[in-house]
């Protein structure tokens, strides 16, 4: 599996595809102050990006494939300021 998951930390590696989104998608809303490590990633498929984002997830470690790191949006984009009115978990179940 390319998504190891744990209560506090997510570690996507090697070739993350469209199987990837919905346990990725379950985990982000059981677990809003989690954090994800993409420094493994050398492939991430649109829909599992796309969760990411929705979700705001916590980036700790970015690709370090650059090719792919150049293709993510800035990281302001993954994550609410300080001060959002909303959780990450009910941007989630918002999908």
């Amino acid at each position: 599996m390319a998504v190891e998951l744990t209560a506090a930390h997510a570690c996507l590696t090697g070739y993350v595809g469209i199987d990837e989104a919905e346990p990725l998608l379950s985990w982000a809303i059981d677990h809003p102050e989690g954090t994800v490590d993409l420094s493994g990633v050398n492939h991430l498929h649109a829909a599992v990006c796309q969760v990411l984002m929705a979700c705001s997830v916590r980036i700790v470690a970015w690709p370090r494939d650059e090719d792919l790191a150049r293709w993510l949006p800035p990281s302001r984009v993954w994550q609410h300021e300080a001060n959002a009115k909303h959780t990450a978990s009910k941007q989630c179940t918002d999908l």
